[in-house]
């Protein structure tokens, strides 16, 4: 999994260089009320994202719905799902997961089908949250 900004973990707590400003960024586990912005309450975006996936097989996947599997959070924090199908050149959003809702309610169809694909998850919110697992539900075709 890439994450970034580009993250150490320090006695604790988590080193972030803001991509956009270039300004360091420090959160322990006091200070978590400040997670997602940097020293001058900038708000920047808390991105994973994984590898091409090919889930061992050269097949097409036919993806049915895509579930997060996370913290429940007291405010809504909305989670971008998006993927892309050419190694990351262009990213298509396939859906928003709300983290204050539980359980989360999965994006159900029309994900699309492709023999690798790279999975996005985005986040913008204040209060962040914490992720565990995407849940991926798909069909292997013939070719």
């Amino acid at each position: 999994i890439g994450i970034s900004p580009k993250t150490i973990s320090i006695d604790q707590g988590v080193l972030c260089t803001h991509l956009s400003n270039g300004l360091l960024w420090y959160s322990s586990a006091s200070s978590l009320s400040t997670s997602g912005q940097d020293y001058n309450a900038t708000a920047f975006e808390a991105l994973i994202k994984t590898v091409p996936m090919s889930h061992g097989t050269a097949k097409t996947k036919f993806y049915k719905s895509a579930r997060l599997i996370g913290d429940k959070q007291t405010v809504a924090t909305p989670v971008v799902y998006s993927t892309s199908d050419d190694n990351g050149a262009n990213f298509v959003t396939r859906g928003t997961f709300d983290m204050s809702v539980n359980p989360i309610i999965p994006i159900m169809g029309m994900l699309g089908s492709s023999r690798k694909r790279i999975h996005k998850l985005s986040n913008t919110s204040a209060g962040g949250c914490v992720i565990d697992a995407l849940e991926l539900t798909y069909e292997i075709g013939t070719n």
